[in-house]
């Protein structure tokens, strides 16, 4: 895993909620604490976003309303946790890291609800940059 000031965060959510304004805290909010912050593109392809999300430590689902329209993006949420999953029984690291923020108070869709996530309070969370572990809440 990366280094704590080298924490690279990919930051997951539809296109056009990328101008809310928690997003945009977010995502400063990151990178005045030193973390590199990626998006995942709707352009990308399958190859593309899969390597994306292999190579970053956390993983942040801004859910809104492109969660619960959008079959990709939950893909995207399904692929990081099965590749956590895997990386935890071969040995490895529990990477990525997934976390979830809601955006104007949305709820991951059914599908995707069992994925146990740590869920933030908002933009500036203290457990948003702070090592792995506490809390994880599957709904």
């Amino acid at each position: 895993m990366a280094t704590d000031a080298a924490q690279s965060f990919l930051l997951s959510c539809a296109e056009a909620e990328r101008g809310l304004r928690p997003v945009i805290d977010l995502s400063d909010y990151l990178q005045r604490h030193g973390r590199e912050v990626r998006w995942l593109s709707s352009q990308g392809g399958a190859a593309t976003d899969e390597r994306v999300i292999e190579s970053c430590d956390t993983f942040v689902a801004l859910v809104g309303e492109g969660y619960s329209m959008s079959t990709l993006l939950n893909a995207h949420l399904l692929y990081a946790d099965g590749l956590r999953s895997l990386r935890t029984k071969v040995g490895h690291l529990s990477r990525p890291r997934i976390l979830a923020m809601s955006l104007e108070g949305a709820q991951l869709p059914p599908m995707v609800q069992a994925i146990a996530v740590e869920w933030l309070s908002g933009p500036q969370d203290p457990g948003l940059i702070s090592q792995p572990g506490g809390k994880h809440d599957g709904a």
